[in-house]
């Protein structure tokens, strides 16, 4: 897979667009991560937020509806149970390090002193805390009823369709980042995958075919190399450090302004908007 993603050059959000196999039929709407047909076996039914169903490996048990950027039963000791968005706070090892500051797939209070404080994009609905209902199909970044009050009713995968904000109209089927209309101007039309359409900036073409978090060709100079489900490796700037091996969204320090500073997997708690 790796050498296969090389030469990815999906825009803003890729995860991965990846036609690695033309059989695969990317028709997510708005923020696929992977529908992952990678093998026809494979249902990949998220409308969503689906960051990555993988059956790529049959013993993987990825059913998460919505937004499973992996599931990640890759090992049977990893116990992957979330329905919508959990991206893998991945203590699948303990040499992992997680040390993203900024878009956490799962903000991780996995360490207490980790503080997971996000509404809007947590990567993961958090059984860390046994009162937290976590009951996202797939894997959606938080469907957060880390809050009673937020209603996190995201069907697939969505980081955050968070109606943690009324006026947020998060109606993404699958895997949605986020739709964020948080913003009118903001205009959200991603069908699958986008883990942000975020046409923030106008400049900004997000037209990612499949799962393309963000495999981020906005530069030239990006290199996104990574292996099976980096959002974001980014090297958009070389002074980015994107050490992920697995699964990072996007560290994105895209922005000096955005401020990055999530250990393992954060999508993206945008700061591009204070």
């Amino acid at each position: 897979l790796e050498s296969g993603l090389k030469n990815w050059t999906n825009t803003w959000l890729s995860l991965s667009a990846w036609d690695l196999i033309p059989e695969l039929d990317n028709h997510w709407p708005w923020f696929s991560l992977s529908a992952c047909d990678l093998i026809p076996e494979q249902e990949n039914h998220w409308p969503w937020l689906s960051l990555s169903a993988w059956d790529l490996m049959p013993e993987l048990d990825n059913h998460w509806p919505w937004m499973s950027l992996s599931a990640c039963d890759l090992i049977p000791e990893m116990d992957n149970h979330w329905p919508w968005l959990s991206l893998s706070a991945w203590d699948l090892i303990p040499e992992l390090d997680n040390h993203w500051p900024w878009l956490y797939l799962s903000a991780w209070d996995l360490i207490p002193e980790l503080d997971n404080h996000w509404p809007w994009l947590s990567l993961s609905a958090w059984d860390l805390i046994p009162e937290l209902g976590n009951y996202w199909p797939w894997v959606y970044l938080s469907a957060c009823d880390l809050i009673p009050e937020l209603d996190n009713h995201l069907p697939c995968l969505s980081l955050s369709a968070w109606d943690l904000i009324p006026e947020l109209d998060n109606h993404w089927p699958c895997l949605s980042l986020s739709a964020c209309d948080l913003i009118p101007e903001l205009d959200n039309h991603w069908p699958w995958l986008s883990l942000s359409a975020c046409d923030l900036i106008p400049e900004l073409d997000n037209h990612w075919p499949w799962l393309s978090l963000s495999a981020w060709d906005l530069i030239p100079e990006v290199d996104n190399h990574w292996p099976w489900l980096s959002l974001s490796a980014w090297d958009l700037i070389p002074e980015l450090d994107n050490i992920w091996p697995w699964l990072s969204l996007s560290a994105w320090d895209l922005i000096p302004e955005l401020d990055n500073h999530w250990p393992w997997l954060s999508l993206s708690a945008w700061d591009l908007i204070p």
